[in-house]
């Protein structure tokens, strides 16, 4: 991956190889994916711009949203601090709800 202006990273080769060729140009393909985040259906992107809806299904297909209710999550901590955490979950408890039982007290 290389870094773009932005922050932005342009996807490995081989990944850009697996995807299915999409018959829209890159301004096309970040402006079906701009209206999708801010909430325009497929369907719609698809009579305002004049798209193929197949194309735009295509441009969709490796878009990243927010999940509102992740179902794992990661832990970005040292060795002792997993080994701490492990040491303080009870027997049914995720390690996620003996992170959040230990850090707010739920």
């Amino acid at each position: 991956m290389t870094n773009n202006e932005g922050g932005t990273y342009d996807a490995n080769p081989r990944t850009k190889s697996l995807r299915p060729e999409i018959d829209l140009t890159d301004p096309q393909i970040d402006l079906v994916r701009r209206m999708r985040r801010e909430g325009t259906s497929p369907d719609q992107i698809a009579a305002l711009t004049g798209f193929p809806i197949d194309e735009i299904t295509k441009a969709l297909y490796n878009l990243r949203t927010s999940v509102n209710n992740p179902t794992r999550m990661t832990i970005n901590a040292d060795i002792e601090t997993y080994n701490f955490v492990i040491s303080h979950q009870r027997n049914d408890e995720t390690i996620g709800e003996t992170l959040r039982r230990l850090l707010i007290g739920e």
